[in-house]
């Protein structure tokens, strides 16, 4: 068995988006600033993995990542920190909806246009990691619940990829998401 070499910038994008999740999880404003750095090294390593789903997405999450710092800092009322809050559940059904809307056609289209190695899983691990990432800047408690699905798709990803460290990583998520929406219920 033929074992992979160190992938430096995958090292760099475990280490940057974990830092992120555990400020996220304490409800931290720096959790912005190391999850854009993260997402960044992300957007290399999933190119070169041929998740081209997964590599756009950290396009999408260079932009929420901003949104999300700011809606933290002056989204409340009258321009004040956010409340963390439920999400109310008119919103989720929509939500919902978006997802399977979301995944069956980036699906479609990643079978017929590329080469892209899981387009299903890819797919689903895309529109809902935009889903959840929304919910997160909004500071909706259920974005945790979003992030539980995501990371087990991408821990399956990993694997089959043989981005060990990246399926390591969301392990660790997976765990955090469970004592981030556990710590949010507290607060």
């Amino acid at each position: 068995m033929k074992i992979r070499s160190l992938n430096y910038w995958e090292v760099f994008a475990v280490v940057f988006s974990f830092i992120s999740v555990v400020l996220t999880i304490k409800v931290h404003i720096g959790q912005w600033a190391f999850g854009i750095v993260g997402v960044v090294f992300y957007f290399i390593v999933f190119y070169r993995a041929k998740l081209y789903a997964n590599m756009w997405l950290q396009v999408m999450f260079i932009a929420l990542q901003i949104y999300g710092w700011y809606e933290w800092l002056r989204g409340g009322e009258g321009n004040s920190e956010l409340p963390i809050s439920h999400s109310p559940l008119t919103l989720n059904l929509v939500l919902l909806m978006v997802a399977i809307i979301g995944i069956i056609f980036m699906n479609l289209y990643f079978i017929k246009f590329t080469d892209n190695a899981r387009p299903l899983a890819d797919s689903a691990a895309t529109v809902l990691s935009l889903i959840a990432q929304w919910m997160l800047a909004k500071k909706y408690i259920e974005n945790w619940v979003v992030w539980v699905l995501v990371n087990l798709i991408v821990i399956f990803l990993g694997v089959k990829q043989k981005l060990y460290l990246t399926a390591g990583l969301y392990l660790l998520f997976l765990i955090l998401a469970i004592i981030g929406y556990l710590e949010w219920l507290k607060a």
